[in-house]
């Protein structure tokens, strides 16, 4: 039985901080640049506009992953850096599902029957690259709408979740989060099983080998970042029992 330690609180904090920056800086500031940098060269340079949406994509997966996996990255105890990456993926998850699935559902006539030109490639190069690769997503099927309500509904749960960490629930909110990740990783299971058993990958645009790239890739990055979260989530409250075990408490809080 693997011996028992906990993080210490002031610890954990100082390294949820440190991660912050560093993701807010990939995000916020490392990853409009570089959509922007692709729109700018396409116009300069005349680009096709679906090849730059999906190269600049494809080209930002380092990226992607460098935000993602940050947390675990930075110098600090294991299980400091494994509860800071369980919190914050779920902070970026659910924000991501603001800014990429929000838009094209709730304001769904600002996507419908707009040219794939360049003067429209700096407002739409964010959805462009996977939305022409994947065509569920790009033609906003039925199906897509049931997919991404999907990942809405994860959101309750994972809010549910933050808050009783907030409160200093921790193993309630180790279970809930641990099965939230499990849940995410699930939900990117289903919808690939569904677009090859049901679709033959029919929804996969074969114009180009970047469709694929980036369909395979993004999902895959989500469903192992959900299983990971998830797997971590359990083995901190597996750990957080063993300890309250050895030291007689009855683990109720």
């Amino acid at each position: 039985m693997p011996r028992p330690v906990t993080a210490d609180p002031g610890l954990t904090v100082s390294h949820a901080q440190r991660s912050r920056r560093v993701q807010a800086l990939l995000a916020l500031i490392g990853l409009p640049l570089w959509f922007a940098g692709w729109a700018i060269a396409a116009s300069r340079f005349g680009l096709d506009v679906v090849f730059t949406a999906r190269a600049a994509w494809l080209s930002a997966v380092p990226l992607l992953i460098a935000i993602i996996f940050v947390p675990l990255c930075l110098a600090g105890p294991r299980e400091t850096r494994w509860q800071t990456f369980v919190v914050q993926w779920f902070l970026f998850s659910s924000l991501w599902i603001i800014a990429w699935e929000a838009p094209p559902v709730l304001y769904s006539s600002a996507f419908e029957d707009v040219a794939y030109t360049l003067d429209n490639l700096p407002r739409y190069i964010w959805w462009w690259g996977y939305f022409s690769s994947d065509l569920d997503y790009g033609e906003r099927t039925p199906f897509f709408r049931l997919a991404e309500l999907s990942w809405w509904v994860i959101v309750v749960p994972v809010v549910a979740g933050l808050i009783q960490l907030r409160r200093g629930r921790v193993p309630q909110a180790l279970l809930l989060l641990g099965l939230c990740g499990a849940l995410q990783f699930y939900n990117v299971c289903y919808y690939m099983a569904y677009g090859g058993i049901v679709e033959n990958f029919d929804n996969v645009a074969s114009d180009s080998i970047l469709a694929p790239l980036l369909y395979w890739i993004l999902n895959a990055l989500w469903g192992v970042a959900g299983g990971i979260a998830s797997a971590l989530a359990f083995r901190l409250l597996f750990r957080r029992y063993v300890l309250r075990a050895g030291s007689g408490s009855d683990g109720t809080t």
